[in-house]
């Protein structure tokens, strides 16, 4: 049975038409979403998201942001002081990655929702 339709975050057209081709979608373990290759698929497998990893599985891009930022502050309370004088990065810190995609997911979510409204 064939299965397409449109990625639930960036709206890329899916087409998963069975199962002698790789896979194209994911369902994110965490919020449930249909996504792309692109927006689906990731792990948070190391640090803090290793008991994440075994509860939710793959999740998507922006599952995966949150749970960053969640354990960016969880570093930042722990280790954070020391660390940052001896000059190490947060480990877990992608805001500027993260805020350029949310913006663009953003723009596609309101030219995705004014097109259905005049439809």
């Amino acid at each position: 049975m064939d299965r397409s339709g449109v990625c639930e975050l960036c709206g890329d057209e899916i087409l998963v038409p069975g199962p002698l081709l790789p896979m194209s979608a994911h369902t994110c373990g965490r919020c449930g979403r249909w996504v792309c290759n692109g927006c689906g698929g990731y792990s948070l497998g190391r640090g803090y998201g290793i008991e994440d990893e075994s509860r939710y599985g793959k999740i998507c891009k922006e599952c995966y942001y949150e749970l960053q930022g969640e354990y960016a502050a969880k570093w930042d309370v722990e280790f954070g002081a020391e660390e940052k004088a001896r000059g190490v990065e947060n480990p877990y810190d992608l805001s500027e990655e993260e805020n350029e995609w949310r913006s663009r997911v953003r723009e596609y979510m309101a030219r995705r929702d004014g097109q259905e409204q005049e439809s």
